[in-house]
């Protein structure tokens, strides 16, 4: 026998869950920043009494009414819970509270910021009848790649796959390899130091990522003209490529900051690792920037 969990609980878990990863792009307010904004004040997922739009979608088809009648009801409660918000976004001054996003159609909701000492006056407003803290995600391949199931892989004996033998082609904006991710010493000075459109000796390509070319430039941004060259180094104001190819091969990296180098087949303890290894970390890499340190390809 299975439970089946209710409808409610599922569109409230999905909504809380995207509602908490939109956070990880949170803007700043007043003069706090950061760390500081985040100790002053807390975000929270204000619930409002009232259906949402989708609980009248899915009410009207289980009565069986037509298609277009459940369109119009639909478009008629999301104005409904524009309005109400509205009344509710007039009094958050008084929480000094400011409103982030608003939801109608999978919750009728807002996400609010306010003090700490104010979330307790918030839940007194009337029409609210939850408040909750909104949870926040760290983006980690030290729990991540465990969650998915790949260490299981590793550690398989002679049936271990860990990317052994594996070559993986990174077509982004580069890959820094001196990062210790891919074996390098991880010291922002040799970063520095390496002169991104040439290839000083002994430094490129290296054990991890073998080869590559830079098709872009770093002044290209999809409007001036490319000026390729050798040296497919990421630029430190993008990296995406380098988050990219950490996620797919990176070694990990120790909590002292030194790349690891002790083998995947046995269980690793992932607590002494400042960043967890790729899911293929002994697959080689190959960098092919396209992109240069802003803008767009083309």
């Amino acid at each position: 026998m299975f439970w089946v969990m209710p409808l409610r609980h599922i569109r409230d878990f999905i909504v809380r869950l995207i509602f908490s990863i939109l956070t990880l792009a949170g803007l700043p307010l007043g003069q706090l920043h950061g760390a500081d904004l985040e100790l002053a004040t807390r975000l929270v997922f204000v619930e409002l009494r009232g259906e949402p739009a989708a609980d009248v979608s899915v009410r009207l088809r289980a009565q069986g009414v037509p298609a277009a009648e459940i369109a119009k009801a639909t478009r008629h409660r999301i104005a409904e819970i524009a309005l109400q918000q509205e009344v509710f976004i007039a009094r958050i001054g008084d929480v000094q509270g400011a409103v982030e996003a608003q939801f109608s159609r999978l919750a009728n909701a807002l996400k609010v910021r306010l003090p700490l000492g104010q979330v307790e006056r918030l839940r007194q407003f009337d029409g609210v009848i939850d408040v909750k803290p909104v949870v926040q995600f760290h983006a980690l391949t030290s729990t991540s790649v465990p969650f998915i199931g790949v260490t299981n892989v590793w550690n398989r004996g002679e049936l271990s796959a860990t990317g052994k033998g594996v070559r993986i082609g990174i077509i982004d904006s580069g890959i820094d390899y001196t990062h210790a991710m891919f074996g390098g010493s991880g010291k922002t000075s040799d970063y520095n130091r390496n002169n991104p459109q040439l290839i000083e000796q002994n430094s490129f390509p290296t054990e991890k990522v073998v080869g590559g070319y830079d098709f872009a430039g770093d002044d290209y941004d999809g409007t001036r003209a490319p000026r390729p060259d050798k040296d497919p180094l990421d630029c430190a104001e993008n990296s995406h490529g380098s988050h990219v190819a950490g996620i797919a091969a990176g070694v990990g990296v120790l909590t002292n900051g030194v790349a690891y180098n002790g083998g995947y087949g046995k269980p690793l303890n992932l607590g002494k690792f400042l960043i967890g290894p790729g899911v293929a970390p002994e697959a080689k890499l190959y960098a092919l920037k396209v992109f240069g340190c802003e803008g767009t390809t083309g």
